[in-house]
């Protein structure tokens, strides 16, 4: 089961485990108001609120779930600033609730799906690991490490692991224009021209689809390996300022104008290391901020007709 199945991330996850011919059922509750996705097999979705989970719960326990994906809520920095008391209600006190209701009779494993922006700000030079100190500075963020909090003081029933995401680009079947490598391809090729904010950062960056595969991974561990533990999921070769990602757009579009503002808007600056997934599931990701670059302006140049102001626009209707 995943909640958020219908999301940028989710929608991938959906037709990823599918490929690998599992049954998923998916729940999401159309926030934006954006279509469903097309019917697919073995694909069961229900439109339902994770503060309303009792048929949820009730699909779970009828349909010997074995694998539950904790992944929607109010996803990022701008919309919980935005809808500040929504996002305390969703992303905090219904997870804890669904959580709690869960343990009453759920075995199996659950992956809580978390952040690298728990890292915040970070003055070190080392790659930071999943024992560094944690120092969110967004709300988002904050939110993320409470629900960690939460799982780690309690006893729970079933498998829990928490994976800290880094941040996502790529394309997707619920394709965003809002996320730092989606966001400069769709400048670069609209108008020729980036404006950059903080641009010598450091953010780490994780393709879609490794995400995918990451999950999966975790999935079909042994418990032992992945029981109560927390890993970054992402690429140590992905860890990049914008201006980096920057340069490589110049690759791909010679007449592009990059205009850097040392405004400090956002103070988030980490670099993370993915040595614990490596080394302990033996998991690496394939794919580079390059590929993905690649594919989206393949994907831009393909549909010139995009309507960019319905997608990733954080407004809830």
């Amino acid at each position: 089961m995943i909640f958020g199945s219908e999301g940028y991330l989710g929608s991938m996850m959906v037709d990823f485990f599918l490929q690998k011919n599992y049954i998923v059922y998916g729940f999401d509750n159309h926030i934006y108001k954006q279509k469903k996705l097309k019917s697919k097999k073995n694909y069961f979705f229900m439109n339902c609120d994770i503060r309303k989970p009792n048929k949820i719960l009730k699909i779970i326990n009828q349909k010997s779930i074995e694998n539950i994906l904790l992944l929607g809520g109010l996803v990022g920095d701008p919309i919980v600033k935005k809808y500040p008391k929504l996002a305390n209600e969703v992303n905090l006190v219904s997870i804890k609730k669904f959580i709690k209701n869960l343990n009453t009779f759920f075995s199996g494993r659950l992956i809580y799906v978390s952040t690298c922006s728990n890292y915040g700000v970070s003055k070190s030079n080392s790659l930071l690991t999943e024992k560094s100190r944690l120092n969110p500075v967004s709300m988002y963020a904050k939110q993320k490490v409470a629900i960690e909090l939460f799982l780690k003081k309690n006893n729970f029933n079933f498998t829990y692991t928490i994976m800290r995401f880094a941040t996502a680009f790529g394309l997707s079947n619920r394709m965003r224009f809002d996320l730092t490598v989606n966001e400069f391809c769709k400048e670069s090729y609209v108008s020729n021209m980036i404006e950059v904010y903080e641009p010598h950062r450091y953010r780490p960056y994780c393709h879609v689809k490794d995400f995918s595969r990451a999950i999966f991974k975790v999935f079909n561990s042994k418990k032992n390996l992945i029981n109560q533990e927390i890993f970054n999921c992402g690429n140590n070769k992905n860890n990049f300022t914008k201006s980096k990602i920057c340069q490589i757009l110049k690759n791909f579009n010679k007449k592009l104008f990059i205009k850097y503002n040392h405004n400090i808007v956002d103070k988030r600056n980490y670099r993370v290391s993915f040595k614990k997934i490596n080394k302990k599931l033996s998991f690496k990701c394939l794919y580079s901020v390059e590929y993905g670059i690649r594919e989206i302006i393949a994907y831009l140049k393909k549909n010139k007709k995009i309507n960019y102001d319905n997608l990733g626009n954080y407004i809830i209707n």
